[in-house]
């Protein structure tokens, strides 16, 4: 307090004396409070100071044990690793190289069925088109004959029609000449007969009409005979008519029948050679749509065997990280580890110093009040290194289950592969020989033994 700020009205010395001391003892308390801030504040700087120190000192040996730990694990964990990795990829590499001889193998097998195919379908093709140019000659000698009888047959009918024509102009021209005779020779013997009777009609009407009398009966007979014979000549010409008329009738109908066979024939011919073109073409179009099938299987296959492989190399690259990650993480839990190891042994000379300079009160208690905070951190680094541990656990299994099931998708695209093999088959060439049990091969036969006994991959 101020002593200007003393009332006028206190006139008393001893009043004056008490404020004034009180006044004093205020202002060595400020000294005295002054003076522990300025101590607290030097040991504050002194305090930052000393952890700044230890600071840079746990960070220089962190460095230095991270060091040593990185050499131990050079020396000792990495050679280890190396030499696993390589052996795993070893045996991956020689597991892919089993799958490729495998799958090289069922192709080289469906290329020789492809050409096998090709080959009795080229056989059969060929037999069918000598079928076809042995059916063509057929038909070819079949027509010939039939033309060749036509023409025997249609020659023999032109000469028995001209040797009837002929036979028959001639005995008209003989008939007419008969006949003209007989008009002639009575009309000459009228001519006399009407000169002799103009000559003798006056003298001899008796005499002429019986001499008359019997020529005319013999010319009446010989004119009966001739027109009786005349008749008769007809009549039998009439008959051959009609017997000629019937043969023809006949021969000409057979004719007709036959053209109508022959008709027949050669629509069921081109019937027969449309039926030939149109399942040629669909012969064409199957084996077209085989091929085609065929081309999309292996394309299938082929994109299978490309995504399994970057699938693969996925998972690999995969599986390289999480190795990683482990090793860090193992890493991690092995500085860990050490810094406990470190509290440890600290702890354990700290006890052993405490031990020697324990007073006799403090003998009679077993431990110190504040162990019971180490061992709440030491809880909290144990409860840190199971959640560790188990995260590692948990990758592990999950490493194991997606090896597991790379080995199942192996046995399904190896049963893919031989289900290929065994479709190809046609049904119309001979049968593939098929044996039961392991699948053989050339190269690699122990190591694929060892691999059909381990994951029972058998063939169907």
């Amino acid at each position: 307090m101020d002593p200007e700020l003393i009332p006028q009205d206190i006139q008393n010395s001893q009043e004056l004396a008490l404020i004034k001391k009180k006044i004093r003892l205020e202002k060595k308390k400020q000294k005295k409070l002054e003076r522990k801030e300025r101590l607290l504040e030097k040991k504050k700087i002194l305090l930052k100071d000393y952890l700044a120190r230890e600071i840079k000192y746990g960070q220089h040996n962190l460095r230095k044990y991270q060091a040593e730990w990185e050499k131990l694990l050079k020396t000792i964990a990495l050679p280890r690793q190396i030499e696993e990795v390589e052996l795993a990829q070893q045996n991956f590499e020689r597991i892919m190289d089993i799958k490729d001889y495998v799958i090289s193998c069922l192709m080289d097998k469906l290329h020789w069925d492809e050409d096998y195919y090709l080959w009795c379908l080229t056989a059969h093709i060929s037999k069918i088109d000598d079928i076809i140019a042995r059916f063509h000659n057929q038909l070819e000698d079949f027509r010939n004959d039939y033309n060749k009888q036509i023409e025997f047959l249609s020659d023999k009918e032109n000469e028995f029609i001209t040797t009837m024509d002929n036979i028959t102009t001639s005995r008209i021209n003989d008939l007419k000449i008969i006949l003209y005779g007989l008009a002639y020779q009575d009309k000459t013997e009228e001519m006399n007969m009407r000169a002799e009777y103009s000559a003798k009609v006056d003298a001899e009407l008796d005499r002429q009409e019986v001499m008359l009398f019997q020529p005319r009966i013999e010319f009446e007979g010989m004119l009966r005979f001739l027109w009786e014979a005349k008749n008769e000549i007809f009549q039998t010409y009439d008959m051959k008519v009609k017997t000629w008329r019937s043969d023809y009738e006949e021969k000409r109908l057979a004719n007709e029948n036959f053209e109508k066979m022959s008709s027949r024939q050669l629509k069921k011919i081109e019937w027969l050679s449309k039926t030939i073109k149109q399942l040629r073409s669909y012969r064409n179009d199957a084996m077209q749509l085989e091929l085609e099938d065929l081309k999309f299987i292996s394309n299938h296959f082929r994109e299978a065997y490309l995504r399994l492989k970057q699938q693969l190399t996925a998972d690999l690259k995969i599986d390289k990280r999480r190795h990683e990650m482990l090793v860090w993480i193992s890493e991690k839990t092995y500085s860990e580890m050490k810094k406990i190891l470190y509290l440890g042994r600290n702890l354990i000379n700290l006890l052993q110093y405490c031990k020697k300079l324990e007073t006799a009160d403090e003998k009679i208690r077993p431990y110190q009040i504040f162990l019971k905070r180490n061992e709440e951190d030491n809880k909290e680094y144990l409860f840190l290194f199971w959640q560790k541990m188990g995260k590692a656990d948990a990758s592990r299994s999950a490493l194991e289950e997606e090896k597991m099931v790379l080995k199942l998708e192996n046995n399904y695209l190896r049963e893919h592969m031989e289900d290929l093999c065994v479709c190809s088959s046609c049904p119309k060439l001979p049968p593939i020989y098929r044996k039961e049990g392991p699948f053989i091969f050339r190269q690699g036969t122990a190591t694929m033994k060892k691999i059909d006994l381990k994951f029972c991959a058998r063939r169907r």
